[in-house]
């Protein structure tokens, strides 16, 4: 009787070392078959990360250019105020000129510099969840992107030289 239970289970350990044979292979076929999928999806996807920050790189040009042009514009009403401020009682046309750039030029610039800040904190925000999601790909060659002060709160500890 022993011989017949031995037999026995030889034969389902055979069946199942078969089934386990059958499953293995159907598993690595399948793996190979969807391989080249997934590689095109991840290429794919560095490539659109690749442009979203080329794209934000020069956003981010351009609102430095804007606020440069800013705080030039700034400097520069800063220079005509204190100039008018010393031949202000022999003018009236000057009074009025000075007036019109304190009311629509100043609050536009102003408005201008305020637009191109909240620019450039929005693009900062996306750089860094940007780089956050790049740097936490599986198998990603460096460190993962955790900086102590994220992007979009360091322009609130900047300080004017």
């Amino acid at each position: 009787m022993s011989a017949m239970i031995n037999r026995t289970l030889g034969v389902v350990f055979i069946l199942t070392a078969l089934i386990g044979f059958v499953f293995s292979t159907a598993g690595v076929v399948f793996t190979w078959r969807i391989k080249n999928p997934v590689v095109q999806n991840f290429l794919t996807t560095l490539d659109l990360i690749d442009s979203t920050l080329t794209t934000t790189e020069n956003g981010l040009e351009v609102t430095e250019l804007s606020l440069k042009k800013a705080t030039i514009d700034v400097k520069s009403l800063e220079d005509t105020v204190l100039a008018s401020s010393k031949a202000i009682e022999d003018t009236s046309p000057l009074l009025n000129s000075l007036s019109g750039l304190l009311t629509e030029d100043l609050p536009d610039t102003i408005v201008a510099t305020q637009i191109s800040l909240q620019s450039a904190q929005s693009s900062a925000r996306l750089i860094e969840r940007v780089l956050i999601a790049v740097t936490s790909i599986p198998f990603f060659p460096g460190e993962a992107y955790n900086p102590q002060i994220p992007l979009d709160k360091a322009s609130r500890i900047w300080k004017r030289d």
